[in-house]
């Protein structure tokens, strides 16, 4: 179930951003090969990151409940940061 929602929310996010390319290029003038880095940054990181955090959650001495409401916690402070400090 972990493994499905962690596959949906980044089909989410993907398909999100692939509609915002455009309006990157169009209103902050974002070059094609800006976004491209942009993106091979991004799925570098969640490559990267998943392979390590799926290993310390399959780990047995980590109760997988408190690793799943620390890691969504985390991600909520991350939207409420980028909400206040991000671009204007």
């Amino acid at each position: 179930m972990l493994t499905y929602l962690n596959y949906m929310s980044i089909h989410m996010a993907r398909s999100i951003w692939s509609s915002a390319t455009k309006d990157l290029e169009k209103l902050y003038n974002f070059s094609t090969d800006d976004i491209a880095e942009i993106n091979i940054v991004n799925l570098s990181f969640y490559a990267t990151f998943a392979v390590i955090l799926g290993r310390f959650a399959d780990s047995p001495n980590i109760n997988l409940k408190w690793f799943v409401v620390f890691f969504m916690a985390l991600t909520g402070l991350e939207t409420i940061f980028y909400g206040i400090f991000g671009p204007t």
